[in-house]
């Protein structure tokens, strides 16, 4: 991970997470406005209160600035991931749902926090010198890959445990372009996911990609080169989808064309060939790329995202 794709990631996950706070904490103050007395409990209070929606979103973004930012302090993660759980509980007790939109910038935010912990706990202190502070934040990076690769594995298995392989057999993509597709919209919005669901073995074909790219989605944490072609198939599944059914999840759309994006050769120190080949070696020499590295943070995550599932 080159330093300077390390600040536009962490920089990149950084608006999405003020973002996400921010939209989170003033849709639900602006409809609980329209229904005063229907949401019970502290997440009710949080909601009627421009004041405690004013002070929750300050402290979110101010917390996540502080962390994601050059000081990088994991007392100010874990109130950001605090500002963050109750702006997103707040937000699903007004609109009744946890909007499946906001969750995978917080489970990267969950992550960054996991890797750089964990860095520390292997000894490397960011207050020693540039180069640890740099390998503490490749830690937390990887922990944020892991995080957004972990949230689409899950969602591959998933489909398989519920819908075995007959998954796969064009019905469900059809009926799920069908069921998001509007009535009454133009002919470009309505051409391509009527030509989709009007033929089966392309909607099988989607069904089949989509497996792939999640399931495949560890390769986001093997190396450089898999993780750009990775991240670059997560764009693509994500346009397929806005293009069939018109839903936009947009936070790990953009992180992820962001990770696929070669920094490297955009932003070139030396030749674009020889900034690449390094960028392979140095990975496979770093603490943050190692086997045991990965494999830590991968039980450490699957750990907290089957805790997250509970809360």
């Amino acid at each position: 991970m080159d330093p300077q794709a390390l600040t536009i990631w962490r920089g990149t996950l950084l608006l999405i997470a003020a973002a996400e706070c921010s939209m989170q904490t003033g849709a639900a103050y602006w409809q609980a406005s329209f229904r005063p007395q229907t949401i019970p409990g502290f997440y009710g209070m949080i909601a009627q209160s421009l004041a405690a929606t004013l002070v929750l979103g300050a402290a979110g973004l101010i917390a996540l600035w502080r962390f994601l930012g050059s000081r990088a302090s994991l007392a100010a993660g874990l109130i950001a991931m605090a500002c963050m759980k109750i702006a997103g509980e707040t937000f699903a007790r007004v609109f009744a749902v946890h909007h499946q939109d906001f969750y995978q910038g917080g489970a990267m935010v969950a992550g960054v926090l996991l890797g750089e912990a964990y860095a520390r706990v292997v000894g490397i202190s960011p207050d020693r010198g540039l180069a640890e502070k740099l390998e503490a934040q490749r830690f937390g990076m990887t922990g944020a890959l892991g995080m957004l690769a972990g949230s689409y594995m899950a969602a591959g298995a998933s489909k398989l445990l519920t819908g075995g392989f007959g998954w796969m057999t064009s019905s469900t993509i059809r009926l799920m372009i069908l069921s998001h597709g509007e009535v009454e919209g133009t002919p470009w919005s309505q051409a391509i996911p009527q030509w989709t669901a009007a033929h089966p073995h392309t909607c099988m074909a989607l069904e089949v990609g989509t497996l792939i790219i999640q399931l495949g989605a560890f390769m986001l944490i093997v190396g450089p080169r898999l993780r750009r072609l990775w991240a670059s198939l997560i764009v693509a599944f994500h346009a397929g989808i806005y293009l069939t059914s018109h839903i936009l999840f947009v936070s790990p759309m953009i992180f992820a064309a962001v990770v696929a994006l070669p920094w490297a050769r955009l932003l070139p120190r030396r030749s674009a060939d020889a900034e690449d080949l390094g960028e392979v070696r140095q990975d496979a020499d770093r603490r943050a790329t190692r086997p045991v590295a990965l494999a830590l943070l991968a039980l450490g995550e699957m750990v907290v995202l089957r805790l997250a599932a509970g809360w």
